[in-house]
């Protein structure tokens, strides 16, 4: 994680595949608390744009509407399964690190 604000994060992202060769892209993500934040992805494979929006459905219960437009580079030896298999990986990765950073941010305020 390159830059953490009120309303912007910013990703380096490294993975390999299968083949055992590295990739990099960069995320970009316009944060709009409470309830909607905006990606751009921008990497050697793909190019990757979301949006993400909360709502209420309930008493105590919220939905995330998620939308992704990808744009995949030239030829691309990955089955989708794999391709799926990054994306899972990059976003469990962007999840701990952003409930990382606000824990941090928490228990200096406390």
């Amino acid at each position: 994680m390159l830059e953490v604000t009120k309303n912007r994060v910013i990703f380096i992202e490294v993975y390999t595949l299968p083949d055992g060769a590295q990739r990099m892209g960069v995320d970009l993500m316009t944060l709009r608390p409470v309830s909607s934040w905006h990606m751009d992805y921008f990497g050697q494979d793909n190019d990757e744009s979301a949006d993400y929006t909360l709502n209420a459905v309930g008493r105590g219960k919220t939905r995330i509407d998620m939308s992704f437009r990808n744009r995949w580079k030239g030829e691309m030896s990955l089955s989708t399964e794999e391709k799926r298999k990054i994306e899972n990986e990059a976003w469990d990765g962007y999840i701990r690190t952003l409930e990382g950073a606000y824990r941090a941010r928490k228990k200096r305020r406390n």
